[in-house]
């Protein structure tokens, strides 16, 4: 929700002028191609590593359960009330935690952003090549191709929030800019 926000903000703020074709647009849209070119390839694995953390807290809660099921009548049976009920509620208190644990800590949160930010990721590359593709200073109009930066900026200032992993330490070369750091 809030990456949509933040994209509405900025389609009701943009600049009316049209962007002119200096030296320097065309070096910045190749390095935000890249760079959203990495991130589409990234995102879904680090949206598929979130999504694996909650179903391991899922898989717990179920052995938990099933757990505190096989236990149930042979506790009962042959222990005291008192330790059956203690041993039972705490397996039952476990069980509840394992099943919590992803939305108290936000994880399953991060992975639904994480699985939207993949989609937004796509449409700004595509939007990008497109506008690389267009990018002419021969024709008039010139596509938007700031607004398309700041996007991408935003959708990488989303990314951020969520903690995802970073680059690799040679992500100069992945986003195939050497001078500029990597985001």
């Amino acid at each position: 929700m809030g990456l949509l926000l933040m994209m509405l903000a900025r389609q009701l703020t943009r600049p009316d002028s049209p962007s002119q074709i200096d030296g320097t647009l065309p070096r910045r849209l190749d390095h935000s191609t890249a760079r959203a070119r990495y991130w589409v390839k990234r995102t879904p694995t680090e949206a598929l590593r979130l999504l694996h953390r909650t179903r391991v807290y899922h898989l717990a809660a179920a052995s938990l359960s099933t757990l505190t099921a096989l236990l149930a009548w042979p506790l009962i049976a042959d222990t005291s009330p008192l330790a059956a009920q203690i041993v039972l509620s705490t397996l039952s208190c476990l069980t509840a935690a394992a099943i919590a644990a992803p939305y108290a800590t936000r994880l399953h949160d991060r992975a639904e952003e994480a699985i939207k930010l993949c989609g937004a990721y796509g449409a700004i590359y595509g939007e990008l090549l497109s506008a690389q593709s267009r990018l002419d200073p021969s024709t008039t109009p010139q596509p938007p191709v700031g607004e398309l930066i700041q996007r991408l900026d935003d959708v990488t200032a989303c990314k951020d929030a969520l903690k995802l992993a970073p680059p690799p330490p040679d992500s100069s070369r992945a986003f195939g800019d050497s001078t500029e750091p990597a985001q």
